[in-house]
Parts: structure tokens; C-alpha cells; sequence
């Protein structure tokens, strides 16, 4: 039964935890890495976890991974940012893989450009939010913050980002009030 469950957990969560891997590290082998170890952490400690909460175990778990990546390249996660998103192989084909469905288009990119200057917390929850889709109570739990907290920083962090994004595209947000 838990082989069963481990499973369905697995093809349910692996392209958001690879997806959240990749956005967090910017880097396709990196990202692959952490998620088959964030995977052999699961089942590992599969009967310790609560199954209603096991979404927000896998994310944290996840991020807590991407973190200890980042400390050992000894590079801010704000300095890692880079343009090299093109992983599509031929255009027109249908996305086959998870990397593949990461294609970024110029104003995705230019979001996300934007999301990486902000401090860390803020881009963990506007990624795990506009970008993996979590919903805002889980994010709490990824983070180990209240709900509350996540709230007023997601607030916050729309806030910053659209003045990031005012100062770089002036002309684009001028009637942006």
C-alpha cells in the first residue's frame, strides 16, 4: 500500500518540485538532483508524514534542498539569475518533459528578472504562489510562517515587484497607477 500511495504522490508532485527546483536554481542538472533527493526523502520518512500535509512537506523540503545547493555555490540566490531558459527543443513540437514545459517567453522572463531582486522570502512565496500555484496556507507551511505573514508579504511583495518592473519598463507601466 505505501509503495501504491508513494506513487500517486510521485507523479502528482514531481513537475512542481522540479519546477520549483529549476526557478530557485537556474540550473536543469541541479534541479534534477534535488528532485530525485527530495523524492528519496519522501519515502524515506513516508510513515512520519502527515498525508494532508504531504504537498507542503515535499515544497519545503524542496526549497530547504535548493537553499543548501545555493550556500554551497556561495552565490546570492539574487546574483544566480540568468537569461539561459531556452530548453525546447524544436518549435511546434508538444512539451514532452517538465524541463521542456519551462520555456519562458520575454515577459515571463522579464518577471521573473524582477522576482530575483527582491529579498528571498518574498520570491519563495511569489514563485510557490503565481508559479507553482499553492495555495496560501500551504505556502505557510512550505516556509514555516503564519498565514498571516504570507498574506502581508505576498501584498508586499506584488508591491515591490510592480515598482521593480515601473522602473524597468517605465514606458510600458506609465498609466499603472
Amino acid at each position: 500500500m505505501k509503495q501504491i500511495k508513494y506513487k500517486l504522490t510521485f507523479r502528482k508532485h514531481r513537475d512542481k518540485v522540479f519546477g520549483f527546483a529549476f526557478y530557485l536554481l537556474r540550473n536543469q542538472e541541479d534541479a534534477e538532483d534535488v528532485t530525485q533527493e527530495v523524492f528519496v526523502n519522501l519515502w524515506r520518512h513516508w510513515t512520519n508524514i502527515d498525508q494532508e500535509k504531504v504537498e507542503a512537506w515535499i515544497m519545503k523540503s524542496t526549497r530547504n534542498r535548493c537553499v543548501d545547493v545555493i550556500r554551497k555555490r556561495q552565490t546570492p540566490l539574487s546574483k544566480v539569475y540568468s537569461a539561459d531558459w531556452n530548453l525546447i527543443s524544436d518549435a511546434g513540437e508538444a512539451p514532452a518533459s517538465p524541463h521542456e514545459q519551462l520555456e519562458l517567453t520575454e515577459t515571463q522572463d522579464s518577471i521573473l528578472h524582477a522576482i530575483y531582486t527582491l529579498p528571498e522570502k518574498i520570491q519563495s512565496i511569489l514563485l510557490l504562489h503565481y508559479f507553482m500555484d499553492l495555495k496560501l496556507s500551504t505556502i505557510g507551511e512550505v516556509l514555516g510562517v503564519n498565514l498571516s505573514t504570507v498574506k502581508v508579504s505576498l501584498h508586499r511583495g506584488r508591491k515591490m515587484l510592480k515598482e521593480t518592473l515601473k522602473a524597468r519598463y517605465p514606458d510600458v507601466l506609465e498609466g499603472i497607477a
